[in-house]
């Protein structure tokens, strides 16, 4: 029997030192000269076109800008996952202003908490065809792609992202599949389930921190 879908896009769970994860991010900020969409969960790469905020910004001056990750990844590097967004105050003096969405909109200049660092640990679903078949043949200790990466749920603001389950390889992938998230509900499928929705731990394995080399 698979388990139940529920996509959350990344989700920061621990770091590679068996710590918990404590809520460490960075702050980055999105350009209004973007046009994609960032929601929580979604991979986040550096937005190579709109460096940073202008020193004249008067929130926070000269962070980088980050763009939201909208095709495959292969050898490209990111820098880590979007988990949270600096609320947008509407300024109308009203009782009942919203604090703004829950997702970066497109084309809107938002700030955004990033986890980037690169020995944390994300759980993640895969989609598509299953990825366990036998002990030996399996998503353990390989490489992942991601999956959907241009739709969230805009009224959660939670990510769409997957990981694909057909695409284990031992190189020029995004995520290193480290094993089966271990909680009660995910171990209701078998080698012979299509589609068994399992969670995964994963970490991040092209880093552009990780692999940051003179002359970017």
């Amino acid at each position: 029997m698979a388990n139940s879908s529920h996509v959350f896009g990344f989700r920061p769970s621990g770091y590679l030192n068996s710590a918990p994860y404590t809520g460490a991010v960075h702050l980055y900020g999105h350009s209004a000269d973007n046009s994609g969409t960032v929601f929580k969960g979604d991979q986040v790469q550096i937005d190579d076109t709109n460096r940073s905020t202008a020193l004249t910004d008067a929130y926070a001056p000269g962070i980088p800008f980050v763009k939201a990750v909208t095709g495959a990844m292969t050898t490209t590097v990111f820098r880590g996952v979007a988990v949270g967004f600096v609320p947008q105050p509407e300024f109308s003096q009203s009782a009942t202003a919203s604090l703004g969405t829950m997702y970066v909109v497109a084309s809107t200049a938002r700030y955004a908490w990033v986890v980037d660092d690169y020995n944390t640990i994300f759980e993640v679903q895969e989609s598509g065809t299953n990825s366990y078949t036998s002990a030996s043949s399996n998503f353990i200790n390989k490489l992942a792609e991601v999956g959907t990466v241009s739709s969230g749920n805009t009224s959660t603001g939670l990510s769409g992202m997957t990981i694909v389950g057909s695409s284990g390889a031992t190189t020029n992938l995004p995520w290193r599949v480290l094993r089966l998230t271990q909680k009660p509900d995910n171990f209701l499928s078998a080698a012979t389930d299509t589609t068994p929705n399992f969670h995964w731990d994963v970490m991040m394995a092209n880093s552009d921190l990780a692999t940051l080399k003179v002359g970017l």
